[in-house]
């Protein structure tokens, strides 16, 4: 016990050590408390605290409403449901406030529980009722998050672990099967529109910590038994086959599944020129503890934007504030839209070759250097022609 102790100690010294180090870069200190149900739901507290007045008084003018900032800061959410949301600004402690419940945020799979912390968490400490987390985070090049996050657990838990390198959180729980009747509540959130242009983002989880999802289906057991075997699968018109089906192995009555599509679309569907319909078709399937079958398809119509066309904000339209930020959340893809295979930037590159005496700018550094003259000169002579 005493040697337990004095591990932990040394821990927490070297993250107190740690902290005092990088406050000289504006440390903002996040405590964040999470108390997981039996069901999986979870209590959520949030607090950043800010390490000057004046910054602090930076950030609320910046986002008079906090919400705002709170969700591009984290990604619940994009990733998680949410309900119960409380957020404000504490003037006295230099500090944003956040209090909300997490739908489904521990799920079962494999015979055990997992819950995304986020990749770069490190567990410090546990037993058999809390879990202790540090995770420091570059904000920008003065601002550091370091956030310590406690997540307290229902009885009869443990073999607890943690991958870093995905951000998942494992443990296991004793509980009582639960037989009887069983029913489902679905609602399944798609976005409106997604960009043909950028069909390959949209099955990539890791860009944007995972906001450019297709579809969320939100999962609730509303009956009085457990769901066994749930599986759910996607198919995105004729631009992608079915999806491997995602297995949730319990979700117990009162508890929730929040799963999320990034589908694999063909490149085919980048020859759209102009917005067209397409239908999303969502399938799930599961049991009841007497082993009887459930199935049922929803679909979803949703616009896929021309090749040509953009997409300005990510953000749902309910959940839009009429900030900037809000209303040109998809500014940082419009770089996606220029690549050296595009046929005006082939056409550019011809002509400063041309004007080069026709040489290539990978061949030694001399031709570079008179390409890049060319380059430029045929770029000033551009500007002018606009201006004239």
């Amino acid at each position: 016990m005493k040697s337990k102790i004095l591990i932990l100690l040394m821990l927490f010294l070297v993250v107190a050590v740690f902290s005092f180090q990088i406050t000289k870069l504006n440390t903002i200190k996040i405590y964040a408390n999470g108390a997981i149900d039996e069901k999986g739901n979870m209590s959520l507290s949030f607090k950043w605290v800010f390490p000057t007045n004046a910054l602090y008084l930076q950030v609320k003018n910046a986002y008079p409403n906090p919400y705002v900032l709170v969700r591009n800061m984290t990604t619940f959410s994009s990733v998680f449901e949410l309900s119960d949301v409380k957020i404000n600004y504490d003037d006295a402690k230099n500090s944003i406030l956040l209090d909300a419940k997490v739908i489904g945020a521990c799920t079962n799979k494999r015979q055990r529980w997992e819950f995304n912390l986020g990749k770069g968490a490190e567990l410090i400490y546990s037993d058999n009722k809390q879990a202790i987390f540090v995770l420091v985070e570059p904000l920008s090049a003065e601002e550091v998050a370091f956030m310590t996050m406690t997540l307290t657990f229902p009885k009869d838990c443990s073999d607890f672990k943690c991958d870093s390198s995905t951000g998942f959180f494992y443990y296991s729980m004793k509980r009582r099967n639960l037989s009887g009747k069983v029913s489902a509540e679905v609602n399944v959130k798609v976005k409106p529109r997604i960009m043909s242009s950028l069909y390959k983002v949209y099955g990539m989880p890791e860009v944007m910590d995972g906001a450019y999802w297709v579809a969320k289906t939100i999962f609730l057991n509303t009956g009085q038994g457990d769901i066994l075997d749930l599986r759910i699968s996607y198919k995105l018109g004729d631009y992608t086959s079915w999806s491997p089906e995602a297995v949730y192995d319990v979700v117990t009555p009162g508890g929730a599944v929040v799963d999320l599509y990034y589908p694999i679309i063909s490149s085919t569907i980048a020859q759209l020129k102009s917005q067209t319909p397409c239908d999303l078709q969502i399938k799930y399937t599961y049991k009841d503890r007497s082993n009887k079958v459930y199935t049922d398809t929803i679909t979803k119509r949703i616009q896929v934007l021309g090749i040509n066309q953009f997409e300005f904000s990510n953000v749902p339209e309910e959940e839009r504030t009429g900030t900037w930020i809000d209303n040109f959340s998809n500014t940082p893809l419009i770089a996606a839209y220029v690549t050296h295979l595009d046929d005006p930037v082939k056409a550019f590159a011809g002509m400063v070759s041309q004007l080069s005496g026709g040489v290539a700018a990978s061949t030694k550094d001399q031709d570079a250097i008179e390409f890049c003259k060319s380059l430029y000169n045929l770029a000033i002579h551009n500007k002018h022609g606009r201006t004239e």
